[in-house]
């Protein structure tokens, strides 16, 4: 059986453009979708480590943090799927695994 190890590479400027658009992108459109649809899904088809190393976050943490760090009342239930993830939850998420996460995640 192989073992597992932690994989973590430096965040890359073309990257870190990539999640500043995908930030502005999701909270601009969180409260639109979520308002006409009862059940949004977000798949992140190349989820990536979700850290950087100098704890940087990645896609994943990123849209996590887009629909909790949200101002408008989003009552929509939002699933999430991330392809490729070998996520570390950073401190200040909820630790335990997705179901750790409030409901609608």
């Amino acid at each position: 059986m192989s073992k597992t190890t932690d994989t973590i590479w430096p965040r890359e400027p073309h990257t870190e453009a990539k999640h500043a658009i995908l930030r502005k992108y999701l909270d601009a459109w969180l409260p639109i979708i979520t308002r006409w649809n009862g059940r949004v899904v977000y798949i992140d088809g190349f989820a990536g480590p979700g850290e950087y190393i100098g704890g940087d976050n990645g896609s994943p943490i990123i849209a996590i943090k887009a629909v909790l760090e949200h101002t408008a009342n989003i009552l929509a239930d939002i699933r999430m799927l991330f392809m490729g993830l070998l996520c570390r939850i950073p401190r200040g998420l909820p630790r335990g695994g997705m179901h750790a996460l409030p409901r609608g995640l």
